[in-house]
């Protein structure tokens, strides 16, 4: 388990990130994060990239129309509509 640290939560439920942490996941401005919910824990993880994703994806599909359309592939993965 890495660094752990201890954060604030304010009245309406929100968690400030320091820089540092926000550095390490490249987030910059008012970026997104990926957040998973497991039991009593809360993972917060940097979404994949567009390109890693693309990468990853690749050789997935051999031909044909996709099984899933691709749209909702970017809601799950959280990537910005460009």
């Amino acid at each position: 388990m890495g660094n752990v640290k201890e954060l604030s939560v304010d009245d309406k439920g929100r968690l400030q990130l320091s820089k540092d942490i926000r550095k390490k996941l490249g987030i910059k401005g008012r970026g997104k994060v990926k957040v998973i919910v497991e039991d009593q824990e809360v993972i917060i993880t940097a979404p994949m990239p567009r390109e890693e994703f693309i990468e990853y994806m690749n050789g997935f599909i051999k031909g044909g129309k996709p099984p899933v359309d691709p749209l909702s592939l970017k809601k799950i993965w959280g990537q910005p509509k460009r």
